[in-house]
């Protein structure tokens, strides 16, 4: 996380001076396609939560990603949200500069192409599915830093839908071709496996830990996010040189059921399951 609070410092006045969604690059003359079959902002509109900010100077590349500590405090989605309004109309919403939202105009120019303009400034942006991906390029010090923004789509559930207290119910161990399965009442590496050997709390507002007497290492706690319908991503840094990352597991949860699959180095998989209580 070196260098990260100056990464911090530029970000904020870049978003005031040249705009974080209008990049560096120059107007466009064209239009937006107008074949029926090509796509419009009511396809795209939508709200989108950061992600990840990465950032290249002199050869050297810094990353952000939501999970994240920057002095103590843990960066969640609500760090930038870029909203798309089927109108064409656009916004920029940065903790760094609370409420005061960029705005601009946006059109689409493919299927995985539109244009933003603020502030005079007009880019092209791309969309990846429900990826937003915002590249700029400026100087700063005399040195030219890349900066790009990737937002992921708000799904149309929030954490208020998965928020709870989750119970143990299950865990299947697979290794070497051979899976083992623990249910409640037997005997799981030593303890007696009951709803409260391992519980796992998701909290309304973004952090989450998790009560285990049946693992001997120790989770700290972490934050979550919606990845999409029925599927959630755990954060948890482990330590120094270690952090929990967007790009890690994919839980999924459906019915009050919530399932993690974790795989291990040694080509181990375990999947535990919980229930909401």
């Amino acid at each position: 996380m070196k260098n990260v609070r100056k990464v911090l410092a530029v970000l904020a006045a870049a978003a005031m001076t040249l705009g974080i969604l209008a990049g560096c690059t120059q107007s466009t003359e064209e239009s937006a396609a107008t074949d029926a079959k090509a796509p419009t902002t009511a396809d795209y509109a939508g709200t989108y939560l950061f992600d990840q900010m990465i950032t290249k100077v002199d050869g050297k590349t810094t990353e952000v990603a939501v999970g994240d500590k920057i002095e103590g405090k843990t960066i969640d989605e609500g760090y930038a949200v870029s909203t798309l309004n089927a109108d064409g109309t656009c916004t920029l919403d940065m903790q760094a500069n609370p409420g005061k939202p960029m705005e601009g105009t946006w059109v689409v120019k493919s299927a995985d192409t539109i244009e933003i303009t603020t502030e005079g400034q007009t880019s092209e942006v791309t969309i990846d599915g429900d990826t937003l991906t915002t590249p700029s390029t400026f100087d700063v010090d005399g040195k030219k830093m890349e900066m790009t923004f990737v937002f992921k789509k708000a799904s149309s559930t929030t954490r208020a839908d998965y928020a709870g207290e989750y119970h143990i119910q299950k865990i299947a161990v697979e290794k070497d071709g051979k899976t083992e399965e623990y249910a409640l009442g037997d005997d799981y590496q030593g303890t007696i496996l009951t709803e409260d050997s391992e519980i796992s709390f998701l909290n309304s507002d973004g952090t989450c830990s998790l009560k285990s007497d049946i693992n001997d290492m120790a989770i700290p706690d972490g934050t979550w996010r919606v990845a999409g319908d029925g599927e959630i991503i755990i954060s948890v840094d482990m330590g120094e040189g270690s952090s929990g990352s967007t790009d890690g597991p994919v839980f999924t949860i459906k019915d009050g059921v919530f399932t993690q699959v974790l795989e291990y180095g040694d080509g181990e998989t375990s999947t535990f399951t919980y229930i909401k209580k």
